[in-house]
């Protein structure tokens, strides 16, 4: 039996609004946050990290880009790092 890892519904949410996985840096640095940002966000997202199931510093990237609660928290990144 395999055991996969679940995904967050941040993530599963991301993935279905832009028919994208949100591991593509490419896509998500052209259309919502440059790349920089992206690199940041995750450094960031990283530090606050706890156990989980799932890519937590992806999940909170999602979160943001949905403009949900990580939105609120790391407004300045989206700010700065808009395409």
């Amino acid at each position: 039996m395999e055991n996969k890892i679940p995904k967050s519904k941040h993530i599963v949410d991301f993935e279905n609004k832009y028919n994208r996985s949100i591991t593509d840096d490419e896509f998500i640095s052209t259309n919502l946050l440059k790349k920089e940002g992206i690199i940041e966000f995750l450094a960031n997202a990283s530090e606050g990290y706890y156990p989980c199931n799932y890519d937590w510093p992806r999940a909170r990237l999602a979160s943001a880009l949905l403009g949900r609660n990580a939105a609120k928290v790391d407004r300045d990144i989206l700010i700065r790092h808009n395409p």
